[in-house]
């Protein structure tokens, strides 16, 4: 009441000194108007209160206030020095202010922990400061403020997605569907929500139900490579291969960068019998990530097993100049060897790999079926018993990856 009868005074007497000062009135109207939507009559965005929204009004108030000082010290002589001081002060002093609200733009936690401590109710802050935490490696205090912007909006499908996207990402799944199902109820067409409720779904064992909300995720938003992607590794895991590959395809025109997707849509076309398109496919992947040894592992095995012995040998190669100690990539590379009938290289690996690990039963029972091909018995009897006397839990096993796809994140409510 006190304020409008303030705002009502002050109009009032703009409009009474129109003529003496057409200034006040332009000034004060120009204020007024562009401060309409921060007081409720027009509201623009999510926040009732924001730094910007003062930038346009407070021009009318300069204009008023320059003017105003303009015919204060047009006639004392005195009137120009003193109100050349004032102005140095008030210089002096809005720097200093300024500096201070600089501290709260640091970053993002010093933006929103301001944010807290100026307002009250700001579930959004809670919610975003949620997300840094996260982000940060923190989910217990990610958790603390998603529940605390809960506690606010109980409803808030940003939150609701934030808290089970950590519980899930902590390996907490059955922690994580409530508050999934939840954020789908409130909004439908939260496509992040819907993708990462599948994943839950899925890593539940309930892939039927993953399926479906992978597809609503889809479309709520068509371009969404994670779910895409998610939707054709369930395609591959239930053998339906062409479905997978239709997925994968989309999902590359999204992100045709991914080492992941062309990965999976290379195993995808050998299961598929189409060889050449898989490898390159699976040259696609290591040529966007060449530096990962296990991604080059994982294409030649499954160059290997799909039967391309000789086009895994390179992959096999690049795995090890990654990883020169591995004896395991040795005694992979060696099968390759032994299926193109390099036997000679293959013995040469098998022996590289024990110098690196003695007890290692794989590259025994390598040797063994090299020294069966050759014909030398003792040989390959001598290389089985090394292997019966070893431990057969040192025996690798090897088999499809699971490449995670990187999370969509904490979803901030955008401040507009």
């Amino acid at each position: 009441a006190i304020s409008f009868l303030v705002l009502a005074g002050i109009t009032f007497a703009a409009i009474r000194l129109l003529r003496r000062t057409p200034w006040f009135i332009t000034g004060w109207l120009w204020y007024l108007i562009s401060l309409l939507p921060v007081i409720g009559i027009v509201r623009i965005g999510s926040q009732a209160l924001a730094d910007r929204y003062s930038y346009t009004p407070l021009i009318g108030i300069f204009t008023v206030a320059v003017w105003g000082v303009s015919s204060v010290v047009r006639n004392p002589p005195f009137a120009r020095t003193l109100s050349a001081l004032g102005a140095g002060v008030i210089l002096v002093t809005c720097s200093l202010l300024a500096r201070r609200q600089v501290e709260s733009w640091r970053d993002s936690t010093a933006l929103f922990r301001h944010a807290l401590a100026v307002t009250k109710g700001n579930y959004v802050a809670h919610n975003n400061l949620g997300g840094v935490f996260f982000r940060q490696g923190m989910p217990d205090s990610a958790l603390f403020h998603f529940s605390e912007a809960l506690a606010i909006f109980p409803n808030y499908p940003a939150a609701l997605y934030n808290s089970g996207l950590v519980l899930k990402t902590a390996g907490k799944p059955e922690k994580a569907l409530p508050f999934l199902l939840k954020a789908v109820c409130a909004d439908a067409n939260h496509a992040s929500a819907q993708e990462c409720l599948g994943e839950t779904y899925e890593s539940l064992g309930r892939t039927s139900q993953s399926v479906e909300c992978y597809r609503k995720a889809i479309a709520c938003r068509p371009d969404f490579f994670a779910a895409w992607y998610r939707l054709s590794l369930v395609n591959l895991g239930y053998g339906s291969v062409n479905s997978a590959i239709l997925c994968l395809n989309r999902a590359l025109a999204v992100r045709p960068y991914s080492w992941e997707a062309h990965y999976s849509l290379g195993v995808a076309y050998l299961r598929k019998g189409d060889s050449d398109r898989a490898l390159f496919e699976m040259a696609q992947a290591t040529r966007l990530n060449p530096l990962s040894a296990n991604l080059s592992l994982a294409v030649a095995e499954e160059l290997l097993r799909g039967g391309r012995a000789s086009a895994s040998l390179p992959f096999f190669s690049r795995a090890i100049r990654l990883l020169p100690d591995s004896a395991g990539n040795y005694v992979s590379r060696g099968s390759a060897f032994s299926a193109t009938g390099r036997l000679d290289s293959a013995i040469a690996d098998s022996r590289r790999a024990l110098r690196r690990k003695p007890d290692f039963v794989a590259a025994f029972r390598l040797l063994s079926a090299v020294y069966q091909k050759l014909d030398m018995r003792d040989s390959a009897r001598y290389y089985r018993q090394a292997a019966l006397r070893n431990d057969s839990r040192n025996h690798p096993t090897s088999g499809l990856p699971h490449f995670e796809v990187e999370p969509a994140g904490p979803y901030q409510a955008i401040i507009k």
